[in-house]
């Protein structure tokens, strides 16, 4: 059906954009009434429609109400979409997270964007801080320019090293002396000893 008639007409420009979407809808909700499980393609084809014509908030809906199943597929293209709609990233991360085996995806995710607050909370969320790498989280805290950031996440390292080794400090296995270096050398002997502190899980 796609090859042959959905790929075929929709460059004609005669045809609406709006009445496609109308029908690609209709041939999903008949192949979802008769459990024939709908390929990927056919909801980016929506998607590519409904971008065209700008009908963002259809496009929200359809999401939000799972008239476009969740996959990854379409997770990935909603993120490339965030530049002309920028819901569209919270919106695919609210879908890599409806899907159980999407966690990595959705902290590869944040980390792009360089939330790394919000990528701790969910790995704290999934109880799966303890096995986290600090230094790929410090590293990118200290790539950020942001000083308060990287201050936030190592300080949330110390506490999980307080919680797990009973002390505050690096072991040489973390491979984070470069950033213990950096830390002192920005903040005073005061702050870098002040207890550290919770990174509240929403």
């Amino acid at each position: 059906m796609y090859k042959h008639v959905f790929s075929q007409v929709v460059d004609i420009r005669s045809i609406q954009n709006k009445f496609m979407v109308a029908v690609i809808i209709e041939y999903i909700r008949s192949l979802n009434s008769i459990n024939v499980p709908v390929q990927h393609f056919l909801y980016e084809l929506v998607i590519k429609l409904l971008v065209e014509n700008k009908q963002f908030y259809q496009l929200h809906q359809f999401l939000q109400y799972h008239v476009l199943s969740d996959s990854k597929p379409l997770a990935c293209l909603m993120l490339s979409l965030e530049s002309v709609y920028p819901p569209a990233f919270q919106l695919a991360l609210d879908m890599l997270k409806r899907l159980s085996t999407a966690n990595d995806d959705i902290v590869d995710v944040l980390l792009s964007k360089n939330q790394l607050i919000s990528a701790l909370r969910f790995l704290r969320s999934m109880g799966r801080d303890d096995a986290v790498s600090a230094r790929q989280f410090l590293e990118a805290a200290s790539n950020s320019g942001d000083n308060m950031l990287f201050y936030s996440v190592f300080k949330f390292f110390e506490e999980r090293n307080l919680r797990i080794r009973r002390r505050p400090e690096f072991i040489p296995t973390d491979h984070c002396d470069d950033y213990v270096a950096l830390f002192y050398s920005i903040f005073d002997a005061d702050s870098a000893r002040s207890p550290a502190v919770s990174v509240p899980v929403q």
